[in-house]
């Protein structure tokens, strides 16, 4: 009988809460925040996590609305108060958006918290919920705040997948694109991504219909994603096509090429440019480059940017090089551009020489998997610069990155790091491992150390 009551009780609360929330939205979309949040309060310390979701709405838009200051830390910090409520009543949404916020600081202007940004994606992955396992994915396949791990990034890809995220999909298609713990298979990523167009396009047009503008943006980026993929799919296609042909065909693919870049084809005129560049005509490469920055493709800014920086085929101008550096990274987020931005700060070419500056940009292109930059990003750490203090964990984290793309100076002061026990536990083994393949690259710098660490564990285990 007890229980009987306790279950009655329980539904009445719950049809009173319905009932309230459907007045609260009305008033949401009024625009009546006040008296919507009066009304959800009571109803979001209950535990009703629909109430949090509608709170922290409500005190996004006004963090939105208001400039740096006391008003504004008070909506930010009443937005994760709301979403860590949520999260603990049961809200996945509410904990994935934490572990974005923490993974992402611009969200909120906070600092990045990597530990609390992976605790909220696992939680989330936990319940199987799409986005939360493909941003996990992304934070193995990145390595960041975790060792680089391929294998598990695709299985978190392929879950994300299965639970309807089509950026799970979209993640394999570049897996399998770049060849990512698989061999590459093009026709694999092919297949991926007319995957995630599909879905994305199918749950499009569900938010639209539903009115839904929050999930149609989503959605609608996520095509846009898409089709930069497939964009960059198409030139690997004919970059293999010409690498695998005859000097006949070859030419033919050429000429199909031009006159496809005759024609207004940006991307066709965007590959002629690095035809052009690769053979040292720089002033044919220019031509084209040009053509393509005009259809908005980054690639060819950056590659003009080059020609400034280096003074190929016109006088070096570090002005002009940063300027289109800069415009690159602010077209598309491209991950050279913020490279070469960092290499300009670090260096003070152009720019006041700023290492703050200088790592800001190095992380933002080691996350988009520059891997130079991650190397560049781990002698800081190492070394430790103006404003960066010493951090030999970080440091060999970002150099695993670079192991992985084979960058032979990263490989040996992983190496070293192993050898002398700073930021990881000490490691012969792996020391001579990493020291192996830098030597084989020729780096006279681990051949020496090689010797030197083989003696160094000989002595250790004769002491042993």
């Amino acid at each position: 009988m007890q229980g009987t009551n306790m279950f009655l009780g329980r539904k009445k609360r719950e049809e009173k809460f319905n009932q309230d929330y459907e007045k609260a939205y009305a008033l949401f979309l009024q625009l009546k925040m006040r008296d919507c949040q009066a009304m959800m309060e009571p109803w979001s310390k209950k535990g009703f996590a629909k109430a949090s979701a509608l709170l922290c709405r409500i005190n996004r838009i006004a963090y939105d609305m208001v400039k740096e200051g006391e008003k504004k830390e008070e909506f930010r910090q009443k937005i994760l108060l709301y979403l860590e409520r949520g999260a603990k009543q049961g809200d996945i949404d509410a904990t994935f958006q934490l572990g974005k916020i923490y993974e992402f600081p611009e969200i909120l202007n906070i600092t990045t918290d990597m530990k609390k940004a992976l605790y909220y994606y696992e939680q989330a992955s936990e319940k199987e919920y799409g986005p939360a396992l493909n941003n996990l994915g992304c934070l193995y396949h990145y390595g960041k705040g975790v060792m680089r791990d391929f294998a598990k990034a695709k299985d978190l890809y392929h879950r994300a997948a299965v639970a309807g995220e089509p950026r799970g999909y979209l993640s394999l298609a570049y897996v399998y694109m770049w060849g990512k713990g698989v061999p590459i298979d093009l026709y694999a990523a092919e297949e991926y991504l007319h995957m995630a167009k599909t879905m994305t396009e199918e749950k499009k047009f569900i938010a639209e219909s539903e009115n839904n503008k929050t999930e149609v943006r989503r959605y609608a980026d996520i095509l846009a994603d898409a089709v930069k993929c497939s964009n960059y799919l198409e030139s690997e296609k004919r970059s293999l096509a010409y690498r695998n042909e005859d000097g006949k065909e070859k030419e033919n693919i050429l000429r199909n090429l031009t006159g496809a870049a005759q024609n207004g084809d940006g991307r066709a005129q965007f590959e002629l440019g690095l035809y052009y560049n690769d053979r040292k005509d720089y002033a044919s490469a220019r031509e084209w480059f040009l053509k393509a920055a005009e259809k908005g493709f980054s690639g060819a800014v950056v590659n003009l940017g080059f020609q400034y920086y280096h003074g190929k085929g016109i006088p070096k101008d570090f002005e002009k090089a940063y300027q289109h550096f800069d415009r690159a990274e602010k077209m598309n987020g491209n991950k050279t551009a913020m490279l070469m931005l960092g290499k300009m700060y670090e260096k003070g070419e152009y720019v006041k020489q700023n290492f703050e500056e200088a790592a800001k940009w190095y992380e933002k292109a080691a996350n988009q998997g520059e891997a130079s930059a991650a190397g560049c990003l781990a002698i800081f750490y190492e070394e430790g610069r103006d404003g960066i203090k010493q951090n030999y964990e970080k440091a060999a984290l970002f150099y695993e990155q670079g192991v992985e793309a084979g960058l032979m100076f990263c490989e040996s002061r992983l190496a070293n790091l192993y050898a002398i026990g700073k930021g990881v536990k000490k490691d012969y083994n792996k020391a001579i491992d990493l020291f192996n393949l830098a030597a084989g690259k020729g780096s006279e710098y681990a051949k020496k150390r090689l010797e030197e660490v083989y003696r160094e564990k000989n002595d250790a285990l004769s002491k042993d």
